[in-house]
């Protein structure tokens, strides 16, 4: 681990939150409610990996920039691939803007796809989808992890009764400066605090059913889980 994750946080939340919990434990079993990740664990060879960027957002989508998660997984040479993250959804399977979190494995090249793609309706209601395993894409921009999904120690944080209406904010600020990555892109530390952020928030937030309209729950408690490197 190439910082303390526990003392940093303990410390510096205080000030964001009531009751600051954040200790390392063994990481339960993701593919189990409330998580429905597509592996079981964090950990196994994790990698960060950045796909496309804004210049691909703006100043218009250019809906040709798209990504095969199967030939993400090849490139990083991990087997199987566990792969999670923000992304956009592929304009190839619905001929609208969305957003995708990532949620797949890779294994002997065979894919099980848990993502799920998000997006408005013409009477602005948020609709989600789970995609099959047959549409393994994401387009324009990814900001993800890539691991073997093996159960191993992560931190576990729970968190109760924010001043703040953003819980990734003050943990972002936090562990920041500390990580190698800050004086480059902040994506690859806003991937890392995506895992953390996942399983507590925007998968077990939207109750699947194809189509099904949804909005988001507000908690005053939340607890998540991050790959103690």
């Amino acid at each position: 681990m190439w910082f303390d994750i526990p003392t940093v946080l303990n410390k510096e939340m205080k000030s964001n939150f009531s009751s600051v919990d954040v200790q390392v434990v063994m990481c339960p079993d993701l593919t189990k409610e409330p998580f429905t990740l597509a592996s079981k664990g964090l950990g196994g060879q994790p990698r960060l990996i950045e796909l496309g960027g804004v210049p691909y957002l703006m100043p218009v989508y250019k809906r040709e920039k798209l990504y095969d998660i199967k030939d993400v997984a090849k490139l990083t040479e991990i087997e199987p691939a566990f792969i999670i993250g923000p992304s956009m959804g592929s304009w190839s399977f619905r001929d609208t803007s969305s957003e995708m979190a990532v949620n797949v494995e890779v294994k002997n090249g065979n894919v099980s796809n848990h993502s799920r793609i998000t997006w408005l309706d013409k009477d602005e209601k948020i609709v989600v989808e789970q995609l099959p395993d047959d549409e393994p894409h994401c387009g324009l921009v990814g900001n993800l992890l890539c691991c073997q999904g093996t159960t191993d120690k992560v931190s576990k944080c729970s968190l109760m009764s924010m001043y703040v209406p953003n819980h990734l904010k003050p943990i972002q600020l936090c562990l920041e400066p500390l990580s190698p990555w800050s004086t480059g892109s902040q994506s690859a530390v806003a991937t890392f605090l995506w895992v953390f952020r996942s399983a507590g928030d925007f998968l077990s937030n939207y109750p699947l059913a194809e189509g099904q309209q949804s909005t988001p729950k507000e908690s005053s408690v939340f607890t998540g889980y991050m790959d103690s490197w």
